[in-house]
């Protein structure tokens, strides 16, 4: 499989395969606005070069000439862009049933300095299932890491290894924002409807979240609460290894963690040393891709939807994404009592949602974009589409269509669809040039 990045043709031409590129202009003016119609494909972006089911891909700060490609259940390669050759930065072997695997990678700030690396992936200990974020380190040193050609899995350092009971909705991106801290998303464990009452609990497992923490010991950050999984693992498993990161003070459930006794959220109510002070933003059903807008850095967020509604979120410290008692900007009914939320609750609204039906019940341009599957995207940045500048694109990994939000004055978001390109899952910035990359997770191009 090979990755692609979207291009612009004035003219569609029906190859599949080739290397595609777009003709000079010099008479046409583009349009403030994008075209109803989709004028848009897919091209390979690294030639010739092949990847076995390619998940995520990232690059360290700063370096321009060089991809990190995720397969999901081997390892990391690395593309070195000016000779267009790959080689393998890492092996790693991944549970990969169903939606496990390896599944993302996000290089911390100062990695030229550390070599620190950080991997989102599945494993399989004593026939359980976890998922687990570690650090490692590339094979380098201090200053000169991002020359690092290879590194090794036995560096290897857990942060959180999560018992895991489904094999699905796991969320498993990651990035660091703008302050430094690393954020993670998690899926509230597979059972349909939230059958396992995941997204709604802030003291129980790390399931159903966006996560964030600070993997450098800040002064003024704080220890996570401990978290005894004794209920669904081995007696005494904890998921947090000691010592392996600290809590940003400000995180939103700071203030509720704070003294002895109990805390009442969402209507439940439990000991005030259990809240996971983890969470930066709580209900999502399966948070599938996420990323900071690096020139407004805003959090992006696109959550798979149930039954009828996949959604974009922008999220800050607190925000309530509404699962399971909503989807979308909908009431839904979760598969665990209460399944009604208590009186005063609130959550927050999506930025854009759309559909599982082609029933044309949105308007404009939005009423042909529909799916049952959504891979969140990126804010364009890059300089050869002017055209999409500004805009967050993502896509339907079922339907394949690729889509543009474009917000308006009055804050509101419409969509755009700019082409199809089925079993994408997940997208990134080419190094050189800001263009969004796309993982063609299945398809042989």
């Amino acid at each position: 499989m090979r990755l692609l990045f979207v291009a612009f043709f004035l003219v569609l031409v029906a190859i599949a395969r080739a290397q595609l590129v777009r003709e000079a202009n010099t008479t046409l003016t583009l349009p403030t606005e994008l075209p109803a119609a989709t004028g848009y494909t897919t091209q390979n972006a690294l030639g010739a070069l092949t990847f076995t089911s390619p998940i995520d891909v990232a690059s360290p700060p700063g370096v321009t000439n060089r991809l990190f490609v995720l397969e999901r259940g081997t390892g990391i390669q690395i593309v070195n862009l000016d000779t267009m050759t790959k080689s393998q930065f890492m092996p790693l072997a991944a549970y990969t049933n169903s939606e496990c695997g390896l599944l993302s990678m996000a290089f911390h700030p100062n990695y030229n300095q550390n070599g620190y690396f950080y991997v989102f992936y599945s494993l399989r200990i004593s026939s359980l299932t976890y998922q687990r974020v570690a650090r490692f380190t590339a094979t380098g040193t201090a200053g000169n890491y991002n020359a690092a050609t290879t590194a090794l899995a036995s560096t290897q350092a857990p942060l959180i290894t999560q018992r895991d009971q489904q094999d699905n909705h796991n969320g498993g991106d990651m990035a660091f924002g703008p302050d430094g801290y690393l954020y993670i998303s998690t899926g509230d464990e597979g059972a349909q409807r939230d059958g396992s009452n995941n997204a709604r609990r802030i003291a129980k497992d790390f399931l159903g979240h966006i996560l964030r923490i600070d993997v450098d010991s800040k002064p003024g950050s704080l220890a996570p609460n401990p978290h005894d999984e004794s209920s669904t693992a081995t007696v005494g498993d904890s998921a947090i290894t000691a010592g392996s990161y600290r809590i940003p003070p400000d995180n939103p459930f700071v203030a509720l963690a704070t003294g002895s006794g109990n805390a009442t959220y969402n209507g439940y109510t439990f000991p005030k040393t259990a809240i996971r002070t983890e969470i930066f933003s709580n209900g999502y059903r399966n948070p599938w891709r996420m990323s900071f807008d690096p020139l407004s850095g805003r959090l992006f967020v696109a959550d798979v939807g149930q039954d009828n509604y996949e959604e974009v979120n922008i999220v800050n410290n607190g925000f309530h994404a509404g699962w399971s008692w909503r989807e979308g900007k909908h009431a839904h009914t979760p598969a665990v009592a209460p399944t009604t939320p208590p009186a005063g609750w609130t959550s927050n609204d999506p930025i854009y949602e759309y559909d599982h039906s082609n029933d044309g019940g949105g308007s404009g341009n939005d009423a042909i974009i529909y799916g049952s599957s959504i891979t969140g995207g990126v804010v364009y940045r890059g300089d050869r589409l002017p055209e999409l500048f500004g805009k967050y694109l993502f896509c339907d990994y079922n339907t394949g269509f690729i889509v543009a939000l474009t917000e308006q004055t009055n804050g509101t978001w419409t969509g755009v669809r700019l082409g199809t390109d089925a079993n994408i899952s997940g997208w990134g910035y080419d190094p050189r040039n800001g263009d969004a990359l796309l993982c063609d997770l299945t398809a042989d191009r």
